[in-house]
Formats: C-alpha cells, sequence, structure tokens
C-alpha cells in the first residue's frame, strides 16, 4: 500500500512538471521595453510594454493572460485589474513589489495571484481600492499600504510572508472574510488607523518559533475607533494585541490556542468587549497602563476565558469578593477600589491572576493563583495587604509597581519562573514571614524601599536581588541560591540578623556604597561575601563560618568592625589568641591591604532583640565559643538566663548588654551564677555597653545575671573588675 502511494505521487509530480512546462511555453511571460524590469499601466490607459500578459479593450479593465513576472506599477485611477486567476511574480529582492499604486482613486484588484516579492500589494496615498479574492504568499509584506483611506480588503488568502496586512496612517478601511495565515510576525498590523474594521477573517498560525517564540494575530499601534468583531483567530502567539488604541470595540471574536495573550490591552482608553470567547490561551487578558484612564474599560462577564467569566471590577466600594459569590474566575481586575476583600479564588491561565490598578485598603488572602504572568499585579495602588495566598507556577508570582504601603505576609510563592516578589517604584512596602522557593529569584526590589523580614527563601539564581536604596533586609533565612544577596548600585541599606548559608555567593556587592551588613550567619557558602567598586561599606558583628574561599574584593575599602570593645566578625579561619581576656582577638585578620578586621571576635556572636527600653530598641550579644540556647529576659524577675553547651576543654562568654537595661534591672548591681552558683566574672562599662565576661569547663551549663551581690564575692568581682581596667587601657592603645 505504501509503494503505491509513492508511485501515485511521483506520477501525479511528473504530469504536474509536464504541464507546468507546456503552460509555460504556450504563455510566457515577456519583458518590458524599458530593460525588462516593470510593467505600467499607463495615467492614459495604455500599457507599457504593450506585450506584457495583461489585456484592456476598454481602458477600464485590465485582464490578466498570463503570469507577469516583473512587477506592476499601476499609474491611472478609476480601474479595474482582474488577474483572471494568473499571477504576478518577482524573486523576493529586497524592496520589490508585485503590484504599486501611488495617489490614485477607485481601483479594484481581483482574483489575481501575487507572490515572491518584498512587497505584494503596495498602496501609497490611495481612496477606495478594494482588494478582491486575491492569493498572496512568500512576500516579505503582503499587502502593504502608507495613508490610505477607504481600502476594502476582502475574500484574500494571505499567507507566508512576514507580515499579512501591514498599513500605517490608514482611515476608515475594511479588513473582512480573508484567511490570513502562516505569517511569521503579524497576520493584520495596523499603525496610527482610524475607524477601521475587521471582521470575519480567518486568522491563524501567525507567528514564530525562533529564535523564540514571537508573532500577533492582530497587532495595532496609535490608533483609534475601530471595531473587530466575528473574527475566527487562532494557533498564534498573540491573538489581539492593541498599543495605545482608543475608542474601539472588540466582540464575538473565537480567540483560541495562543501560546502567549489572548487579547492584550496596552496604554488603550476605552475599549469595550463583550462575548469574547478565549480558549487554551496562556494568558487569556492583559491590561496595562501607567494613568488610570488605560484601565477604564467596559468589559462584561459575556467574555469567557476557558468558560469561566471575565470580572473588570471598576467603582467597587466595601465589597467582598469569594467562591460564594464568585465560583468561576477567568479573570479579576479591581480598578478604582476602595475597600475590597478578595479571598478564597482559584484562578490560572491569565495574565493578571489578580490586577488592582489605582486602588485602595485591597486585601487579597488565601487564593490559589496558579499559571498566570503575574499571580498578583498591583500598580499604583496604596495600603494593600497580600496574605496567605499559594502563589505557583506563574512567571511572576507578585509584582507591585507605584505602589505605597503594600504588606505581603504569609504567603506561599513557589516555582514561579521569574521573581517569587517584584517591587518596583514603591515606597514602604513590607514582605514578612513568607515561604519563597523554586523561583529564578526570590525577591527583587528596584527603586524602592521595603523591609524583608523573616522569610524563608531559596531560588535558581538569587535569593534578594536589591537595585535601590533605604530597604532593611532583617532576619531571613536565605539558601540555595546563586546568590544569596545581591546589591547593585544600591545605598544605605541594612543587612542584619539573616541567616545566609549554602549559596555559591553569599553576598554579592557591587557599585554600591554605605551600606550596612552586621549580626548575620554567613555560614557553607563557595564565596562568602563578593565586593567590586564598593567603598565604605560596615560590615561587623558576622559570623563567617566554614566558607569556602575568603572574602573577595576588587576597589573596595570598606571597615570590617564597629570599634573596640564592639569589635568585628567571627571567622571560623582565624585562629586568634585573647590573653586579655575581652572576646577579641589579639591579632586583626587581614583581607587585603584596604580591608582588615582589626578586632576579630574569638567566638560567633548572638544576638537577642529584647525590645524597646527608653523609646529605642535595645538588644543583647553574646559572643561564646559555646552553643548557646534558651535564652530568656525576665523583666518581673530581673533575670538574664541562658544555656552554654560545648565539648572543647575550657569555655567563654562575653555578654554586651545596653546600660539602660542594667540600670533599670539591677541599678548597676547584679552577680552571675554558673549552674546556681555565684561565678567570678570581669565586666566593664565602655560608652552605652556594659560588658561581662566569665570562663568555665565545657559541658552544659546555665548562666544567671541576677540583682546584687552576695557579700562573699564581692572581694572577688573588684579585682577582677581593677584587673580589667588595666587591661582595656592596654588594650586600646594596642588595637
Amino acid at each position: 500500500m505504501k509503494n503505491s502511494v509513492i508511485a501515485v505521487v511521483m506520477l501525479l509530480a511528473l504530469l504536474f512538471a509536464g504541464i507546468t512546462t507546456l503552460v509555460s511555453n504556450i504563455i510566457k511571460p515577456v519583458e518590458a521595453d524599458n530593460g525588462g524590469k516593470i510593467i505600467y499601466i499607463n495615467a492614459d490607459g495604455t500599457i507599457t510594454p504593450p506585450e506584457a500578459n495583461i489585456t484592456t479593450t476598454d481602458y477600464v479593465t485590465y485582464t490578466f493572460n498570463g503570469t507577469n513576472l516583473y512587477p506592476i506599477v499601476v499609474n491611472r485611477s478609476n480601474i479595474i485589474i482582474d488577474g483572471n486567476g494568473f499571477a504576478v511574480q518577482g524573486k523576493k529582492d529586497y524592496g520589490s513589489f508585485g503590484i504599486s499604486l501611488y495617489n490614485l482613486i477607485n481601483v479594484t484588484i481581483a482574483n489575481v495571484t501575487v507572490k515572491d516579492f518584498c512587497y505584494g500589494i503596495k498602496l501609497n496615498e490611495t481612496t477606495s481600492i478594494k482588494i478582491l479574492e486575491s492569493a498572496f504568499n512568500n512576500t516579505w509584506y503582503n499587502i502593504w499600504g502608507y495613508d490610505t483611506y477607504k481600502t476594502i480588503i476582502s475574500g484574500n488568502y494571505i499567507t507566508g510572508g512576514s507580515l499579512g496586512i501591514d498599513f500605517l496612517f490608514s482611515f476608515s478601511d475594511t479588513i473582512f472574510g480573508n484567511n490570513i495565515t502562516g505569517n511569521t510576525y503579524a497576520g493584520i498590523e495596523l499603525t496610527g488607523a482610524h475607524n477601521t474594521t475587521i471582521s470575519e477573517n480567518n486568522i491563524s498560525k501567525n507567528k514564530r518559533s525562533a529564535p523564540y517564540p514571537w508573532g500577533n494575530s492582530i497587532l495595532m499601534y496609535n490608533s483609534a475607533n475601530s471595531q473587530i468583531y466575528d473574527n475566527n483567530i487562532t494557533e498564534g502567539h498573540n491573538g489581539i494585541n492593541l498599543d495605545q488604541y482608543n475608542n474601539t470595540a472588540i466582540y464575538r471574536n473565537n480567540i483560541a490556542t495562543h501560546g502567549w495573550m489572548g487579547i492584550a490591552l496596552g496604554k488603550c482608553i476605552n475599549v469595550s468587549m463583550h462575548n469574547n470567547l478565549l480558549n487554551d490561551t496562556l494568558y487569556g487578558l492583559d491590561v496595562w497602563g501607567e494613568e488610570l484612564g488605560y484601565y477604564l474599560h467596559s468589559i462584561d462577564t459575556s467574555n469567557l476565558i476557558d468558560g469561566k467569566p471575565v470580572y473588570y471590577l471598576i467603582n467597587q466600594r466595601h465589597t467582598i469578593i469569594d467562591a460564594s459569590t464568585y465560583p468561576q474566575v477567568g479573570f479579576l481586575a479591581l480598578i478604582n477600589s476602595t475597600d475590597v476583600t478578595v479571598e478564597g479564588l482559584n484562578i490560572t491561565k491569565s495574565a493578571e491572576g489578580i490586577l488592582v490598578a489605582y486602588a485602595n485598603n485591597t486585601g487579597i488572602q488565601n487564593n490559589n493563583l496558579t499559571s498566570n504572568y503575574y499571580g498578583v499585579g498591583l500598580a499604583n495602588s496604596s495600603n494593600s495587604t497580600i496574605t496567605r495566598n499559594v502563589i505557583q507556577r506563574n512567571t511572576y508570582g507578585i509584582y507591585i509597581t507605584k505602589s505605597t504601603n503594600t504588606a505581603i505576609g504569609g504567603n506561599t510563592l513557589e516555582d514561579n519562573d521569574e521573581e517569587g516578589i517584584d517591587i518596583y517604584y514603591s515606597t514602604n512596602c513590607t514582605v514578612h514571614n513568607n515561604e519563597i522557593s523554586g523561583n529564578n529569584y526570590g525577591i527583587r526590589i528596584s527603586y524602592s524601599s521595603t523591609v524583608i523580614s523573616e522569610n524563608n527563601i531559596s531560588a535558581l539564581d538569587t535569593c534578594i536581588s536589591i537595585d535601590s536604596s533605604e530597604n532593611i533586609i532583617y532576619a531571613n533565612n536565605i539558601t540555595k541560591g546563586y546568590y544569596g544577596i545581591s546589591l547593585g548600585v544600591s545605598s544605605n541599606n541594612i543587612i542584619r540578623q539573616n541567616n545566609i548559608t549554602n549559596n555559591e555567593y553569599g553576598i554579592d556587592i557591587y557599585n554600591s556604597n554605605n551600606n550596612t551588613i552586621c549580626e548575620n550567619n554567613i555560614a557553607n557558602n563557595t564565596d562568602s561575601i563578593y565586593l567590586s567598586e564598593s567603598e565604605n561599606n560596615k560590615i561587623y558583628h558576622n559570623n563567617f563560618v566554614n566558607n569556602t574561599n575568603r572574602i573577595s574584593t576588587y576597589a573596595s575599602p570598606c571597615t570590617w568592625d564597629n570599634g573596640y570593645p564592639s569589635g568585628g566578625n567571627y571567622w571560623s579561619d582565624h585562629l586568634g589568641v585573647d590573653a586579655d581576656y575581652d572576646g577579641i582577638s589579639d591579632t586583626q585578620y587581614e583581607i587585603d591591604a584596604d580591608n582588615v578586621d582589626r578586632y576579630p571576635l574569638m567566638g560567633p556572636i548572638n544576638v537577642f532583640n529584647v525590645g524597646e527600653w527608653d523609646d529605642a530598641e535595645q538588644k543583647i550579644e553574646i559572643i561564646s565559643n559555646s552553643t548557646v540556647s534558651y535564652f530568656q529576659l525576665d523583666i518581673d524577675k530581673k533575670t538574664l538566663s541562658f544555656n552554654l553547651t560545648g565539648e572543647s576543654a575550657e569555655g567563654f562568654c562575653r555578654i554586651t548588654i545596653p546600660n539602660i537595661i542594667v540600670q533599670e534591672l539591677w541599678q548597676n548591681n547584679y552577680t552571675v551564677l554558673l549552674n546556681g552558683e555565684p561565678l567570678d566574672f570581669i565586666n566593664w562599662t565602655y560608652a552605652t555597653d556594659t560588658y561581662i565576661y566569665i570562663n568555665y569547663t565545657h559541658s552544659e551549663h546555665q548562666i544567671i545575671i541576677v540583682p546584687e551581690f552576695p557579700s562573699s564575692a564581692m572581694p572577688l568581682i573588684l579585682v577582677a573588675t581593677a584587673t580589667l581596667i588595666v587591661a582595656l587601657r592596654k588594650k586600646i592603645r594596642v588595637k
């Protein structure tokens, strides 16, 4: 059976070739007298050269009687060109055209095949041109027009080009009943079009796949007052893509199987949409712009995305949107609304799972938002909360632009292609207590001020990326990224009390100055910190533990300690000696000539926040070669307690307590208990803090600091204190 089919196909091919050869010998295209390049239909009605395969008897109707292999220039108005089923065919030379009309009125072109040119039909400053029942194939611009008026394009097959129909500055044109397929950039592209009607066309497979997917079934720029209706638009990349298009009606279109957007409205004004069916598009509907007017459209629930209604809500007040009132949602937008809560919805395959623009006091909570372009898109809004949502497998999880006072908390953001959270040109945002994993970027902050705290973040590329100033990154767990934290062209940020572990680069800093990096645990990274062309950053009280490589710097002089006796950082590869029992190494830690930690810590530093005292946040720091646990400050009992555990022979602990706490709890009169027994200690006061240093044999101990000294311990304490004062004076000179 297979061989028989092949034989029949070969026979038909040979027969076709023979017929083609016969026909070409009977009707031979001729060369024009002007060097064989162009055929003219002249203004006086004559044809040059007269041997061209075009005839006329009345100078009104021009009929092809064979294939023309050269371009045709039409210089006569009020005529009909009947291709009679024949073709005008070129070699697809750059700039070539099949049929060209300039400054003409009332010309009909019908029943012709135009192929293998740069421009199929080229219209320039024309009026009332009709292109009917013709075929266009393998031209870059199948039908191209500039400054056209009342053009009618109907009943044509338009395929295989870069652009099917491409008009610039067109007025009152009609594109009706065409088959437009297989064009790589756009089926229809109109720029500066007014009063255009596009209806009842079959528009399919207008896209390309390489080097990256692209294409538009209908693409329209900077245009107005048009109608797009009753079209069947399938198998493209973008369905209807309008950019800066005003006063347009889109209705009764069937838009299916698109690899990107079904309908996209960018910077459009006053668009009405009804009874459109969008099925099997990657993202059904997209609306965006930079002004409120770009969001004020009439889009009703007769529009369906995969059978689910579109809810485009404007000027809502004090409204709750949940699964009981909105059981099926294809797209949800809240525009210019106040005090709206959205909860308990499942939204998928939309450009924005939930779009909020120019709104105030919006709550988005307990929703499942998956496989959208943006899980949540928030623009030009204030006082929004986004909490306890599951936001997965979108391109972007949460995108916020030009908004203020936004709180993002308690969400799960997983496996989004780009950013889990992307904040752009926004102020006073908080990102707190979210689970963020599997995204390319966990959190990205650009030109915004944000507090990022107590999140668990891992990422494929960068866990937290900052391209702005005045941000606080606090108490996050940051792990398994290529970059844990990246600062680029950023200043005056605070990175504090984070656990930054198991990244390729713990912190990457480039072209960024005057940032503070303190109290972080930076462990088990390949590179702990990389600095490039960054100055005056202050890096202290961090624990650098078991990182593969030392600090790397390029043209980046920075400060690596907080002075004495506060100290610098703990370095697990630094084997220092502390002969004067102050918790600081007697030798400095040198990174390079411009970067030296003068006061390396002898053990990891533990920082405990203890709330406000005298209207200021206070903390207690413990430096120890023991593991510190069960820290508790009991204000009622006036005790400070914690446990110490270790295995080496001798342990030490240096406790730094703000003077205001020492005064309020103990009136500067306290003792230290080890497992309930008084313990000798060294203490001193410097600036705003009190320092207490103790030694012990390692095992498991409880340390408690309590008011009042037992009288028997007083002489020992006084001697120890005097000894340390002498050592302290010596230390300040040496270090």
